[in-house]
């Protein structure tokens, strides 16, 4: 399993930390270690204490989920005057959740916490790599939709979590030039899949029957494969979401690339100057008087 890292004031890990991820291997890190973790795809959580170094954190924060959209950061903060400009700095840095100090530190709030976080990766990848996206697919609905996934089953399903009726969403997806709703559901359900693959020791089984609703462990390998070409077992080694991240990237570049040829020969035919009809013209011509010439 990937670890916590810990960026703080000091090398020691706070209390409420070590219980809030029991089972987890849990690391004080730098900045620095940090960053070089996240490239060698080590790290499951990254958790930055703000309390001494805020400013040049925030910055290098920006810079490490613009290159790991699917690393998931949380900020553990003071509860002071300044909170809400800070939060809104913070989110806009791309850091997935806060835990305020004395407020949200406590275990059982850090699981939901980190749930959310979990969400909000997920949905930062599609954001990252289907760009532009739909409306109907804008932040808010699109990790809604994400934190619903298990329950969603067909395109008419992903269109009502979205709050749209069916057509439109086949209307927008269209013009976006992104999947169809069914493909595109698929790609969400494999996307979570890779989440949580990657960030627990649950069984393959266990993931595709009771978190994602699969009829059958085949169904869950079947769609890996013919989607990523992979098997699950596969996107777990490979890094869960960063592996998925990487295959969905893929596949949306396939696809537009496939759908750029139609529209090139689509426009290519339609825009050929019309031939004109084969005229047969006779050898001789019929002369007025009714001689011929």
């Amino acid at each position: 399993m990937r670890l916590v890292a810990y960026v703080g004031t000091s090398s020691e890990l706070p209390s409420w930390l070590r219980s809030a991820f029991p089972g987890r291997v849990l690391r004080p890190v730098s900045l620095d270690a940090a960053d070089e973790l996240a490239r060698d795809g080590m790290m499951h959580v990254l958790l930055v204490d703000l309390f001494a170094f805020e400013r040049r954190t925030i910055a290098w924060l920006a810079a490490l989920k613009a290159r790991h959209a699917d690393l998931v950061t949380l900020a553990y903060l003071a509860a002071d005057r300044d909170l809400g400009t800070r939060a809104f700095g913070l989110a806009r840095a791309g850091v997935d959740e806060l835990l305020v100090a004395g407020i949200e530190d406590h275990p059982r709030h850090v699981a939901e916490v980190l749930r959310h976080a979990a969400i909000r990766t997920v949905a930062r990848v599609v954001e990252r790599w289907a760009a532009p996206l739909p409306a109907c697919l804008a932040a808010p609905d699109l990790e809604r939709t994400v934190g619903c996934i298990h329950l969603l089953k067909t395109p008419g399903a992903l269109a009502r979590s979205l709050g749209i009726v069916a057509p439109r969403l086949e209307s927008e997806v269209h013009h976006a030039d992104i999947f169809r709703p069914r493909t595109l559901l698929a790609h969400l359900r494999l996307l979570w899949a890779a989440r949580v693959l990657g960030d627990s020791d649950e069984t393959i089984e266990r993931i595709a029957l009771e978190e994602l609703d699969y009829t059958s462990l085949t169904a869950f390998g079947n769609a890996c494969r013919h989607l990523w070409g992979a098997s699950p077992r596969q996107v777990r080694t490979g890094g869960g979401l960063r592996f998925g991240a990487e295959r969905f990237r893929l596949a949306v570049q396939v696809w537009r690339s496939r759908q750029g040829e139609n529209h090139r020969g689509a426009r290519g035919y339609r825009g050929q100057p019309s031939s004109p009809p084969a005229v047969q013209t006779p050898n001789r011509r019929r002369l007025t008087n009714g001689a011929m010439a």
